[in-house]
């Protein structure tokens, strides 16, 4: 059932995942509906401008706004979500086959799911940059030993000669 597959890659990240055909019928959604009517005895695919959900039923509007029934998209396209209480962004990514099926594929992320998403990146971001002030410092500490210790060893020789001391052989190590 595509619908669960939908339902199953959506997850509880709060994206809604649909796939409309080319008149704006839905296919297959990630919500709990189901993405046909009964009518008669017979399933009728919905338009999904009347879909239940809300943010299927927004995101259809404003695409159905921007493209004309039946136009194929030649690249994915993204659009801001602003419909009555809906905000959000949308993409619709386009898909068909040699057969002939061409299929929008939408998703849809709610503007409330923004700020999860930049609290995930800022963590991201923190622990690579405290693993690179890591990494940095193993580095420096290194760096520091391979030049002050010789460093080190060639004042105190120094020293030493200064005060009368007979001459002695350095070694040299890497740390």
């Amino acid at each position: 059932n595509l619908s669960a597959e939908l339902h199953h890659i959506a997850g509880t990240s709060g994206t809604t995942l649909y796939i409309v055909d080319h008149d704006g019928l839905l296919v297959a959604s990630s919500s709990h509906g189901r993405p046909f009517d009964l009518i008669r005895g017979k399933a009728r695919r919905r338009p999904a401008t009347l879909d239940p959900d809300p943010w299927i039923r927004a995101s259809a509007l404003v695409a159905s706004q921007h493209f004309k029934r039946g136009v194929v998209l030649p690249a994915p396209v993204q659009l801001a979500l602003r419909e009555g209480r809906w905000r959000g962004l949308m993409r619709l990514t386009p898909w068909h086959d040699p057969r002939g099926l061409r299929w929008r594929i939408v998703m849809v992320t709610p503007e409330s799911r923004y700020g999860d998403i930049v609290a995930m990146q800022t963590q991201h971001t923190l622990g690579i940059t405290a693993l690179a002030l890591l990494g940095a410092s193993a580095v420096g500490w290194l760096v520091v030993g391979l030049v002050c210790r010789p460093l080190e060893a060639v004042t105190l020789a120094a020293e030493g000669l200064a005060a009368g001391d007979p001459p002695r052989r350095l070694h040299s190590t890497l740390i």
